[in-house]
């Protein structure tokens, strides 16, 4: 398993809806573990869990 996290400024960021496309387009399974918002440094934090065989 491996864990790919975006860190961006943007709330709404494109980046958070390609990193799902790019997995897929791998044929890698993967589910979206969380979001937050972290207020020490500003940046909201999406976790993949991604898989490949």
């Amino acid at each position: 398993m491996v864990i790919v996290d975006l860190f961006t400024k943007q709330a709404a960021d494109p980046l958070a809806q390609s990193v799902p496309r790019a997995m897929e387009g791998i044929g890698a399974s993967w589910y979206l573990n969380s979001t937050q918002y972290e207020t020490e440094t500003g940046l909201y934090h999406y976790e993949w869990y991604v898989e490949v065989v």
